[in-house]
């Protein structure tokens, strides 16, 4: 067999394609970047009625127990009483208290106008025990707790109204 000739350097831009094949090639289109569905479905926009359905379902398994929201909610399912409590001045440091029972009976009584409405109230929970208890106590990591709970369940509001067969609105 006789020898090759060794190969001589050519430029980069004029090198074969490494597979082997030869010849021109046609180059893929860039692929469409398509949005998650999660943005899409922060994209879209559902009826006032649609949130509050979802946010009187996520109250109801709040306070539905037993079990894993059961825990959580405890210390926060009804309205402190100072004495009771043990916490007599639980009201010269709280000025709007609040609690997941009377956040249930507004809802039963249709008083909330929209999400947000509901939305301050429970965190106005939140900020209630963060202002009365210390960080370090355990009512103050049960109130983190909750919390932290709470926020991740309520940013799955348009995938559970989608979920639910939410058409599109407001």
């Amino acid at each position: 067999m006789p020898a090759l000739p060794p190969p001589t350097a050519l430029p980069q831009d004029q090198q074969p394609p490494p597979s082997g094949r030869q010849g021109s090639r046609t180059p893929l289109p860039k692929p469409v970047r398509r949005r998650s569905s999660a943005a899409y479905l922060e994209s879209r926009t559902f009826t006032t009625a649609q949130k509050l359905e979802f946010c009187s379902d996520l109250l109801n398994r709040m306070l539905s127990g037993p079990g894993f929201w059961t825990r959580l909610v405890g210390p926060f399912k009804d309205p402190v009483e100072p004495v009771e409590d043990g916490v007599p001045d639980y009201l010269d440091k709280i000025k709007r208290p609040m609690d997941l029972s009377t956040i249930k009976a507004k809802m039963d009584r249709h008083e909330y106008a929209g999400e947000d409405e509901f939305l301050a109230d429970v965190r106005q929970i939140f900020d209630n025990c963060f202002t009365y208890w210390n960080k370090g106590d355990p009512m103050w990591a049960a109130g983190e707790k909750l919390q932290k709970t709470f926020e991740d369940k309520y940013t799955q509001m348009n995938r559970w109204i989608a979920k639910m067969g939410g058409d599109e609105g407001d």
